[in-house]
């Protein structure tokens, strides 16, 4: 049965995995390869308990846990050291068996690990993993898919925004039993993504979507900072640079631009250089200076400084095919890059070289979809 994900975590002070299909749960060493006892089965107790749609890894008093669900709603709390199900919630009893699961996020619930779940109807469900009761009511506040929420903090308490198909944006306090939260209206179409910075102190949000729209968002009055930017972005990453927090985003047309947030306007030209559509963005700095490394459809990888606002060192070649992703890593004290593409293979680069040579990965024989890196034995590894 094929793998849904791998999620990593720590037993007895080393690496291991934890990857699951639709009926089961498999937990790794990452240092030996074998599996660590038995399969974590989910009971067949009815059409509601079948298939897993998700698992998610969080600690609790000390010891790592997991969390499934299915997508009608039912849970199964998991001690990954011993194996043994420490809790099973069924959907009819939270009433919410006619509501299929979209996707789940944990968060601190005054101190306490806690579980957002929402539905593809615009509901969430909160629920505490310590005690394994639900927290409050059913939420609602979207009228369409929800595509992505994010957790952040504000004034110590736990605070999700979510946004959907229908344009709209939903800032929820995740304490508050009876929250209501706030809507936020301004897209005229799917919404997507979103990301939540500082402005002044206080926790902003620039949204972006299919409307080629991007939206300024103050998360406190619920209200827009700014008129809305007609602007095609589709992925944005944010950095800062002394102390100003700023913004690089990817266009549709395959071109880059810095944006200063605070101000919400563009900061310097659009960068030129890939030749097809950019597939992603991350960001980290060589002595203190911001630099983002952008992977394409054109099989190659660039990178930036966003300081000067220009590329940096030349285009990674090698791949034969569309870069899918990317993660970042540090091999002797110099930033590295791992990359992955449809052509089967993995390659690592050293991004401190102006022209790199990548090593090859091989052994996959079809597309590859993603990675993780972690150590093993001292050494950086990649699953």
């Amino acid at each position: 049965e094929s793998i849904i994900s791998v999620l990593l975590y720590t037993n007895e002070g080393k690496q291991a995995a934890l990857s699951f299909t639709k009926r089961e749960l498999l937990r790794w060493d990452l240092v030996t390869g074998k599996q660590l006892g038995e399969p974590l089965v989910v009971p067949d107790k009815g059409d509601e308990f079948k298939e897993i749609k998700e698992a998610l890894i969080y600690e609790h008093e000390g010891r790592q846990m997991a969390v499934s669900y299915t997508i009608y709603g039912a849970l199964w709390r998991w001690d990954l050291a011993t194996g043994r199900c420490s809790g099973v919630t069924e959907p009819r009893e939270w009433g919410h068996m006619n509501e299929n699961i979209e996707g789940g996020v944990i968060y601190e619930h005054f101190g306490k690990p806690a579980v957002l779940l929402w539905t593809i109807a615009g509901f969430f469900w909160r629920w505490d993993l310590a005690e394994g009761r639900l927290i409050g009511r059913a939420l609602f506040g979207h009228d369409k898919d929800i595509n992505g929420v994010l957790i952040y903090d504000y004034e110590g308490s736990s605070t999700a925004l979510s946004w959907g198909d229908g344009g709209t944006l939903w800032s929820l306090g995740l304490s508050d039993e009876n929250a209501i939260g706030v809507r936020l209206e301004g897209h005229e179409d799917y919404v997507f993504d979103a990301l939540v910075y500082d402005c002044h102190g206080k926790p902003a949000a620039v949204s972006y979507g299919q409307d080629e729209s991007l939206l300024f968002w103050d998360l406190v009055n619920g209200k827009p900072l700014r008129p809305v930017i007609q602007n095609a972005v589709y992925e944005m990453q944010l950095y800062k640079e002394k102390g100003r927090q700023l913004g690089f985003s990817g266009y549709t047309d395959a071109t880059l631009q810095r944006w200063d947030l605070e101000e919400g306007k563009p900061l310097g030209a659009i960068l030129d250089g890939h030749d097809s559509f950019v597939n992603g963005i991350l960001i980290y700095e060589v002595a203190g200076k911001p630099i983002a490394l952008t992977w394409s459809d054109d099989k190659t990888l660039r990178r930036w400084d966003l300081a000067l606002g220009r590329e940096f060192g030349c285009p990674f070649e090698g791949h034969t095919k569309e870069v899918n992703g990317a993660l970042l890593y540090e091999l002797d004290g110099r930033n590295s890059a791992l990359s992955w593409s449809s052509d089967g293979t993995l390659r690592c680069w050293d991004l401190s070289v102006h022209n790199a040579v990548s090593t090859v990965l091989k052994g996959h024989e079809n597309i590859i979809e993603g990675a993780l890196i972690y150590k093993h034995e001292g050494r950086i590894a990649a699953l």
